[in-house]
């Protein structure tokens, strides 16, 4: 008891000692605060007096005060007739606007007035079309001067209209320069090809549409591996199972499928747990389908957007080419290199007539043209195929995942994207037994 005392009595002796610096503290600020409130009282009541002696010295110059020296009271005259002549100025200037006023609409009058006396003396109503008086002349004497310097300066805006424009094409003409510069320089970097000169735009272009592309295969591709996995997962199942030939394993082929359906349909199928089953399985089956069905068609809707953004950055490129005068008739125009000495050189390729071509930086594009024939020349077969596989890589790879022509010359068929993927002997189908309660 006696030590929680002792803490008691030591704990109110630092709390009164930490109230008794607070207290020093705020009787300092007090101190200051007195002395800033008379320096503030000094101050303002150095200003009052100040201000009353100015105030009484400008009342003494007003009243005249003839103690003053005459330098003063000249001061004080001259701000009262300063005073003076401002507001006269205000006035003159009201007057002036209202006699202004005034003296238009006697003019107005006037004219009226002597065109009515006019055709009262010829007798014409049409006189005021005919006949002009010699003040309306010097009117219009007047009026055709003001309209030949607004001619003059219409034509001087007009010539520097003209000098701002050929120095916007000047520039332009840099810019241009320095696009095809850093064209060259980007195809030197990139392999040095004087076939095509690639082009920045279209690079950034092409880098978009296959950043699109090959997202859409890895989607596929990771399609193709669940695929995969839940075909290699139904053969570890039929195989584990021991029973390679028994009815509606853990693989359905089409076959089984429809026997079991007219079966179902005969009415004929027992009502045991294993046909249960059987039905269970196959369900899953189609469904499963249904589902690799639903993304494939997810997969085939992504492709159209791709080739849809495609096809409008094309017809973007291609407008603003239209606009920018670079649009060309269909005709015979060399596929060369820009400003390579070969292209000179090598003979002329015709592209298709009824393919429009633009002009890009020194070569002749085709839009999106079929892929090429086999080409009689051997010197210029190379350069060709390499241009339209940069400029359509899908073509190309439409070409290489087709199957080889059978023998004897005739056309194999052009498979689809299900069927040129793997699949199980027979046709079978993945299917994963649930797990269901016994009946």
């Amino acid at each position: 008891m006696g030590s929680k005392t002792s803490c008691l009595h030591q704990s109110c002796d630092a709390v009164l000692e930490s109230k008794k610096d607070a207290l020093l503290i705020l009787s300092k600020e007090l101190d200051t605060c007195q002395q800033e409130r008379d320096q503030y009282k000094l101050m303002a009541n150095q200003l009052r007096e100040r201000h009353q002696g100015l105030k009484k010295k400008y009342r003494e110059l007003i009243d005249g005060d003839p103690s003053l020296p005459p330098e003063k009271r000249h001061q004080v005259n001259l701000a009262q007739l300063l005073g003076n002549s401002k507001e006269r100025e205000k006035k003159l200037t009201e007057e002036l606007k209202e006699l202004n006023q005034r003296l238009t609409e006697a003019q107005g009058d006037n004219k009226l007035l002597r065109m009515t006396i006019t055709r009262q003396r010829l007798g014409d109503e049409e006189v005021g079309a005919r006949h002009f008086p010699a003040h309306e002349r010097e009117d219009l004497v007047r009026q055709l001067e003001r309209a030949g310097l607004q001619l003059e300066e219409a034509e001087h805006n007009v010539k520097a209209v003209t000098d701002e424009l050929q120095d916007v094409k000047a520039e332009r003409n840099v810019f241009r320069e320095k696009a095809c510069r850093l064209n060259v320089e980007l195809n030197h970097v990139l392999g040095n090809r004087e076939a095509r000169v690639i082009d920045v735009d279209a690079l950034c272009m092409e880098n978009r549409y296959l950043h699109d592309r090959f997202g859409q295969l890895q989607e596929e591709v990771d399609l193709l591996k669940s695929n995969i996995l839940k075909y290699k997962t139904a053969l570890e199942r039929r195989k584990n199972s021991g029973k390679p030939h028994a009815a509606l394993s853990g693989v359905l082929s089409a076959k089984q499928v429809q026997e079991t359906l007219l079966v179902e349909r005969g009415c004929s199928l027992p009502a045991t747990p294993q046909s249960i089953s059987d039905l269970k399985s196959l369900a899953t089956a189609l469904l499963e389908t249904i589902h690799e069905k639903n993304l494939v068609i997810q997969h085939q809707r992504h492709t159209n957007r791709i080739l849809g953004n495609r096809v409008a950055d094309l017809e973007k490129k291609l407008k603003t080419l239209e606009v920018s005068g670079l649009w060309s008739l269909p005709g015979v125009f060399p596929v060369g290199g820009l400003g390579s000495s070969s292209s000179s050189s090598s003979p002329p390729l015709r592209l298709r007539p009824d393919l429009p071509r633009i002009h890009g930086n020194r070569a002749y594009v085709p839009l999106c043209p079929p892929v090429p024939p086999p080409c009689q020349s051997s010197q210029h077969c190379p350069i060709l195929i390499q241009h339209f596989r940069f400029l359509h890589p899908h073509l190309f790879l439409a070409q290489t995942l087709a199957p080889p022509p059978p023998p004897g010359g005739a056309v194999a068929p052009r498979l689809s994207r299900q069927e040129r993927r793997p699949q199980l002997s027979g046709g079978a189908l993945p299917v994963t037994r649930p797990s269901f309660p016994p009946l």
